[in-house]
């Protein structure tokens, strides 16, 4: 065998520093800038950990684990895409423009997230 073969779930192994994002990096997380595009809190590319967590080692996230705000967001679609627009509260609308008419609520964004995670909570189907 040639090279380093790891398992495809191989525990990520600690590393000696972290590497925090700069200003100018590629993908700056809006979190860590302020409004003038500068980076302003500590975080790190590899392991997501923050400002005071940077005491900590850095263990790499693995490429296989999805962080918890993707599964999140894969849950509200799954759950999203089984509705159908006569028996649910909350569905997709194709070119909402031309069907849905004035005065009817079309949340999108966080407010969507939050109409979702409610009607998952009721158990809306």
């Amino acid at each position: 065998m040639q090279g380093d073969v790891r398992p495809l779930y191989a525990t990520p192994q600690p590393v000696s520093s972290h590497d925090l994002y700069k200003t100018g990096d590629v993908d700056l997380p809006p979190q860590i800038l302020d409004r003038n595009g500068e980076v302003v809190l500590g975080l790190c590319k590899r392991c997501g950990r923050a400002e005071v967590e940077l005491d900590e080692s850095c263990v790499p996230r693995a490429a296989t684990q999805p962080s918890a705000e993707v599964e999140r967001d894969a849950a509200r679609y799954r759950w999203l895409r089984e509705q159908t627009w006569d028996a649910s509260e909350l569905c997709c609308v194709k070119r909402p423009y031309v069907a849905v008419k004035l005065g009817h609520e079309c949340p999108s964004h966080g407010r969507l997230d939050a109409a979702i995670d409610e009607a998952m909570k009721k158990g809306g189907a």
